[in-house]
């Protein structure tokens, strides 16, 4: 008998998946959207993500790189569509460079915008590109 497939969306935060790692001892996650898979995420994206934020914070404190990378890919998780797992995210003295794709097009111009809004970014250079879809 296969076990139980554990699974998140793409809207569940780090939080939740850390949890779900932890109680299943997993260290891999696959991510749907509507019972498709669009991605996976492991417990070092969750390190890299985490490791630069601190314990508590809201927002970010300074206009560190770091600290607006981790809140980057914080509002991209929060966005569907915006393929958060496929985005790498950079960023040098303010200006964030997004890279990857993103599975729905329609997610491309709000997921920029709202990491335009994060505060201490001065600028978002995106060269994500739209997943074609795969018939074989």
């Amino acid at each position: 008998m296969t076990p139980v497939v554990v699974s998140v969306e793409e809207t569940t935060t780090l939080s939740e998946i850390a949890n779900l790692m932890d109680e299943h001892r997993i260290k891999h996650l696959p991510v749907l959207r509507d019972d498709n898979l669009v991605g996976i995420v492991s417990r070092a994206d969750i390190v890299r993500a985490l490791i630069v934020r601190p314990v508590g914070s809201h927002g970010p404190m300074t206009n560190d790189d770091d600290i607006i990378r981790a809140r980057v890919i914080e509002k991209l998780l929060t966005i569907k569509g915006a393929s958060a797992w496929l985005t790498d995210v950079a960023v040098s003295e303010g200006v964030v460079t997004l890279t990857g794709t993103v599975q729905d097009e329609d997610a491309l111009l709000p997921s920029r915008e709202a990491v335009a809004a994060i505060p201490f970014v001065k600028a978002v250079d995106d060269h994500r590109a739209v997943t074609q879809a795969f018939w074989g």
